[in-house]
């Protein structure tokens, strides 16, 4: 704050600074030194704030160096500011030069003058100059009549304010509104909606492929994607909608209002058109797609989380109905997701607390109908609820990546009980462990299974690892890769689920497998459907012309039985073998057969 004393006759007898942020450091003067005389005038020129002293009318009686300058500088609102001028008059014109709070400032000053204030202080937005500036003016009383006025700008510092405030808002590769902005524009919707009785929807949209594209052609080009995305979002909706960034490759799209229900399908089919055209990212033609789940206030929810909440979960239905596709949210798709979270919570607690079970089911030689292998197969204990089935928790563990510490906690524990086997019944047994797509791709693979061999003195060929078809898909190289390293460690292959007409036959030959593994639903159809019989033929005859085995899984009859070993299959597997059993129960039917090596 600025304190100055104005003499009779107009001229300043004394001026005072006080800064406000701190303490004022003086640096100690020599007592020998002589007094230092700095007149008032110097004093306020020495000073970075424009300060001017006005009399009971208004009129300007003394500006400071920096007034001046400003001044000079083509101002603004300030230019023409002189000694003589009435400020009062000058804060009323500025508002014609863009200054609009030039009036209330004037105003103020008044009050000041006529003792209803002390002091006043105002942030103000002016034109000056080139550019446009933000000041904070005050105004402060001092005896004997008469005011001080002080303008400081602080344009770097709203320029600050107003970045932190952007970055907080708005994602800063895309500049779309951020989760948070987001969130706050839904609630105002919602509270609009509710008042006007309309309809809102939230889009949830996720991109398929992002992290394919991002990987393989780098992150500016996935940076390059998400902004080409973006402006096709803007160019799909109306000026009252609004398109967030959640962040990733996640964007909502809030619909308000909803006059008709069929606009939303309408601009969600205008999207997914829109971001099937091909992308071109750094010369190169990309494609990309998006699934979209829909929520729509107030049936599928009243308040923005749960109307996102839903919107998500409508999102994954469209990824499982095949991507590329908008889908509804509905009741059901909330009692699904409580039930996933219970099944998450199941997992997580038998893997930190004993609950994992091994169970195990033999595959039968056909050729000399003894035991060759037998196959490791999870349940999860359940509380009071019993035991979970691979096809209630499998989906759930491979989404959460919790497949991956229980894949190796069944790797050790198989591992284990083979060695024991071993020692008690003198002859080698093959056993065979599961892979899921996330198991498989996991870079602690074959180090975990090269230390599980080590640690219990394995031969690798009493090893197999089975991985299913699908996963041969892709037919990429890293896959490729990671099956010849698997079998550099000297364990079988098995192609699991074959038959489901993902792969072709002849890419076998490619791939260092051992086994194939025949669907059960085929197994299960020869009895009673003729081209389930030549399937199985085909795929004997070529997998033997490749020097391959063939297990049939699934089997549940004698019948089945005994066509699929006229068909050629050399192993089966089922329900007519044995059940999946504990241990207990395998090592007694163990002791009462043969174990023949595969």
């Amino acid at each position: 704050m600025l304190e100055v004393s104005v003499a009779k006759d107009g001229r300043l007898k004394n001026a005072v600074k006080t800064v406000r942020r701190g303490p004022l450091r003086v640096a100690p003067v020599a007592a020998a030194s002589a007094p230092l005389e700095v007149g008032v005038p110097q004093l306020l020129d020495a000073l970075p704030q424009q300060i001017a002293v006005i009399d009971r009318a208004g009129v300007i009686r003394y500006v400071n160096r920096a007034w001046r300058k400003y001044g000079k500088g083509g101002g603004g609102c300030l230019r023409g500011r002189g000694a003589g001028d009435n400020y009062l008059h000058v804060c009323e014109r500025s508002v014609a030069a863009g200054c609009a709070e030039g009036e209330d400032f004037a105003a103020a000053i008044r009050a000041v003058l006529q003792g209803e204030l002390d002091e006043f202080s105002l942030e103000y937005f002016c034109p000056a100059g080139a550019g446009q500036h933000w000041f904070i003016g005050h105004v402060s009383r001092f005896e004997g009549g008469g005011a001080v006025i002080s303008h400081e700008e602080v344009t770097r510092l709203k320029q600050a304010e107003a970045d932190a405030n952007r970055l907080a808002h708005f994602d800063p590769l895309t500049g779309l509104p951020n989760r948070l902005l987001m969130s706050d524009r839904l609630a105002q919707a919602l509270a609009q909606a509710e008042r006007e009785a309309w309809q809102l929807a939230v889009l949830f949209l996720d991109l398929d492929r992002f992290k394919v594209i991002n990987d393989n052609l780098g992150h500016a080009a996935g940076d390059q994607l998400l902004k080409g995305v973006t402006e096709r979002l803007r160019g799909c909706v109306r000026r009252s909608d609004t398109v967030a960034r959640l962040g990733g490759d996640e964007f909502v799209v809030v619909l308000v209002p909803v006059r008709q229900p069929r606009d939303i399908s309408r601009i969600a089919r205008k999207i997914l058109a829109a971001l099937t055209a091909p992308f071109v990212l750094g010369g190169e033609e990309v494609y990309t797609s998006a699934s979209i789940g829909v929520a729509i206030f107030p049936g599928d929810g009243t308040d923005a989380g749960v109307l996102l909440h839903n919107a998500d979960l409508a999102m994954y239905r469209a990824k499982e109905r095949g991507r590329n596709v908008f889908q509804y949210f509905t009741a059901e798709m909330n009692l699904q997701a409580v039930r996933r979270l219970g099944i998450e919570t199941a997992l997580r607690r038998a893997l930190s607390s004993g609950g994992l079970v091994l169970h195990f089911q033999e595959q039968i030689d056909l050729a000399s109908g003894r035991v060759c292998a037998v196959e490791a197969l999870l349940r999860v204990r359940n509380g009071g609820r019993g035991l979970l089935q691979p096809r209630d928790f499998l989906e759930v563990a491979e989404e959460t990546g919790l497949i991956v510490p229980i894949g190796q906690w069944v790797m050790r524990l198989a591992s284990r009980r083979l060695r024991s086997w071993q020692k008690l019944y003198g002859e080698p047994l093959r056993l065979a462990i599961n892979l899921s797509p996330r198991e498989f791709r996991s870079p602690k693979l074959v180090p975990d299974l090269a230390r599980c061999l080590a640690v219990n003195r394995l031969d690798p060929a009493q090893i197999e690892i089975e991985i299913t078809e699908k996963l041969l898909v892709k037919d990429s190289p890293e896959d490729r890769e990671r099956l010849h390293r698997l079998k550099e460690l000297g364990v079988s292959i098995a192609i699991d689920d074959f038959g489901t007409g993902f792969s072709s036959i002849h890419r076998l030959k490619q791939l260092p497998i051992d086994r194939l593994k025949i669907t059960h639903t085929v197994v299960q159809a020869v009895p009673t459907d003729k081209d389930a019989r030549v399937i199985i033929h085909t795929i004997v005859d070529v997998a033997h012309n490749l020097g391959l085995k063939v297990v049939a899984e699934g089997v549940n009859t004698p019948e089945q039985h005994e066509l699929l070993r006229q068909l050629g299959c050399d192993t089966i597997q089922g329900w007519h073998c044995i059940l999946p059993v504990p241990e207990k129960e395998l090592l007694a039917l163990l002791g009462k057969l043969a174990v023949k090596a595969g």
